[in-house]
């Protein structure tokens, strides 16, 4: 049986650890920008061509479609097959 002093350091272990994956994530390439200070969001996707920042939306989109795609999301087929689901 654990004792309540084991229980107490692996709760924290576990804790830095998340805090360290937290702080790695928040070191990457994206501004700091307080959210009373971000630009509106486009409403449209051709609105994102012209958003200041442009960059990092792209990114997140490109970033969103391959975990879609790697879980299996949706299937590609032939269009004729498609075609003919609709009609």
């Amino acid at each position: 049986m654990f004792s309540h002093q084991a229980f107490i350091s692996a709760f924290a272990a576990v804790l830095d650890t998340k805090n360290q994956a937290y702080d790695n994530k928040q070191q990457n390439d994206l501004p700091r920008i307080h959210r009373d200070e971000l630009p509106p969001e486009p409403r449209f996707y051709k609105e994102i061509f012209s958003h200041p920042l442009r960059e990092y939306l792209l990114k997140a989109i490109d970033t969103e479609l391959e975990e879609v795609q790697d879980k299996g999301v949706w299937e590609i087929v032939p269009i004729t097959e498609a075609q003919a689901l609709v009609r």
